[in-house]
């Protein structure tokens, strides 16, 4: 599933393909769906177990990504050189590749059920264990010597998912925190007034944090849409942010709340 950013959306279709997937992985895992018209309507189940591959831009829903093995990827620099990906010249590639796989795994099913039942992925958390197993069972059979390898990538991979997911949710604390700081009828603040500001929210995690700096600031605001710019208050030029970029984060992110500040002119 290509361009998989939409599934953050509130839209019905959105919800519902994330029911899907989310259902998904898991064998036996169905789906209730009405099919037909009428009088003859009926609700019938849909198995919706198998493995996917979703791509997307920025961060995809927590309920997905706790279930999956996240790969992040970046933009390659103009001084980097990589071969053009055609379709056609990797298609029969991937095919060849398909049949090989699934002719070893129907000639060694029985040992690698046999070392899915035995894995015991105790370095990583249980929910992680459960998407990194068969890939495990897989390897212990086809080359077993490899492993070490493997529990590698799956440590560095959970880390790194982890620690995407705490940012995520730090950044809706901050976003919180900088719609209840912004200064009222104000159309524009600076990046050292907000951070003063926020450092001294009760009970917020940004006073303590040595390293909450402008840098910081910028990095956890940049998924929504909001990025530091020279802005002018008064006599005085800075960097800062601006309520117009601000309000449609808090449109989008936040729950509206009875105390909002009001909009600047």
């Amino acid at each position: 599933m290509d361009e998989a950013e939409t599934l953050r959306s509130k839209s019905e279709r959105s919800e519902y393909l994330r029911q899907i997937l989310n259902a998904g992985n898991r064998r036996g895992a169905v789906v209730t769906r009405c099919v037909g018209q009428g009088a003859s309507l009926d609700a019938q189940d849909f198995s919706v177990f198998c493995p996917k591959v979703l791509a997307g831009i920025g961060n995809l829903p927590q309920t997905i990504t706790d279930r999956a093995i996240v790969i992040a990827m970046q933009r390659r620099k103009e001084s980097e050189a990589v071969a053009r990906f055609l379709y056609r010249a990797v298609e029969p590639v991937g095919k060849a590749l398909l049949e090989r796989t699934g002719a070893f795994v129907a000639q060694r099913r029985d040992e690698i059920g046999a070392a899915y039942e035995a894995a015991a992925l105790d370095f990583i958390s249980d929910r992680d264990a459960e998407a990194w197993a068969p890939l495990f069972a897989i390897l212990s059979v086809a080359v077993p010597h490899r492993l070490p390898e493997l529990r590698d990538c799956a440590e560095r991979l959970t880390h790194s998912k982890n620690a995407n997911a705490e940012d995520d949710s730090l950044a809706l604390r901050l976003l919180t925190d900088t719609r209840a700081v912004w200064p009222a009828n104000e159309s524009k603040i600076f990046t050292s007034e907000l951070l003063g500001r926020l450092k001294k929210v009760e009970d917020g995690p940004w006073g303590s944090d040595e390293r909450f700096d402008a840098r910081k600031l910028s990095r956890l605001l940049r998924p929504f849409k909001m990025t530091a710019a020279t802005v002018r208050i008064g006599a005085e030029t800075r960097k800062g942010y601006s309520w117009s970029d601000a309000e449609g984060a808090f449109a989008r992110y936040l729950a509206s709340q009875p105390s909002q500040p009001s909009q600047p002119a």
